[in-house]
């Protein structure tokens, strides 16, 4: 079992990195990698079990004691304000982490014009969509070459790259990460996934039974990937595109290949999704298509 006194001396002197910073944000308040001198949100991660397998780990879970001090805790964003003397951190100065100025117009002139003005003090509970995306990660490590090469479901292994980098003290040369879950997006996006709506605008593909998507049966029983890795001189990370940027090729790559496939036919494609209804369109759909140095017409 690990605790924060037990990781390495670059990890433990150094939190874990911030994804999207942005000049508004004043405090930068992100975890270590274990937690240090406090926790301060549900899940933050207080130990580790390492084990020959998972049936051990599990056990040894259960004999990990936690000694704790109760705090003064600051629930939602109302008490951070109406409490200012008691911190969500508690080496904080303030519950304040950003300042994020918004104006539209003339504020004051249109109030000025309103023939009634009305004050009153709204509270919104903290929540936000989020999608239901899991994550797995298996790396091996190469101690003759203190290499790490991470096979990851994300959607942002430049980023996740660079965290490694920071973290464990590496070099370029010696991280590598491979995220082929575009593989999977690109074939949902080319052939199944397609947003429908009504004629007044309101969406009809709204669960899983309308709005379909690539499962396990329906990937290839082997996918062969070729990296060529390219980085982009124009920024620091060398990113070219960012999240489900990288499936934009894919569906380019499979719609390119159907339509090679339909060739004799004449298809040419530019909408998706391709699916088995859709293809069959394609091809008895009327006019003249040319195979080879013959052309015959599909009307007939």
């Amino acid at each position: 079992m690990w605790t924060w006194k037990d990781l390495p001396e670059v990890v433990r002197n150094q939190r874990l990195p911030l994804y999207v910073p942005n000049p508004a944000i004043k405090q930068v308040r992100m975890q270590h990698m274990l937690a240090k001198d406090e926790v301060c949100i549900v899940g933050d991660p207080v130990a580790v079990v390492i084990a020959d397998d998972r049936y051990i780990a599990e056990d040894a879970a259960t004999l990990v004691e936690v000694d704790w001090e109760i705090l003064e805790p600051v629930a939602d964003v109302r008490s951070a304000f109406e409490n200012p003397g008691i911190t969500a951190h508690s080496d904080a100065p303030d519950n304040v982490v950003a300042r994020v100025p918004m104006k539209y117009g003339d504020i004051d002139a249109a109030f000025a014009r309103a023939p009634h003005v009305f004050k009153d003090r709204i509270f919104q509970h903290r929540g936000g969509p989020f999608f239901i995306e899991t994550r797995g990660l298996v790396a091996t490590y190469d101690e003759g070459s203190h290499s790490l090469t991470a096979h990851v479901s994300c959607q942002g292994a430049h980023r996740l790259k660079r965290s490694f980098m920071d973290m464990f003290d590496l070099g370029d040369n010696q991280v590598r990460v491979i995220a082929p879950e575009v593989v999977a997006h690109g074939l949902g996006n080319a052939l199944l996934e397609r947003l429908v709506h009504d004629d007044n605008a309101n969406p009809v593909s709204t669960s899983f039974a309308e709005y379909l998507m690539p499962m396990a049966t329906d990937m290839p029983d082997r996918v062969e990937l070729l990296h060529t890795e390219t980085p982009s001189p124009l920024n620091p990370l060398g990113v070219k595109g960012a999240g489900e940027g990288g499936t934009i090729a894919a569906i380019a790559a499979i719609v390119g290949a159907v339509e090679n496939a339909l060739s004799p036919f004449g298809v040419r494609i530019s909408e998706v999704p391709l699916s088995p209804q859709r293809v069959v369109e394609l091809v008895t759909a009327p006019g003249k298509a040319r195979n080879d140095e013959t052309e015959r017409d599909l009307s007939t």
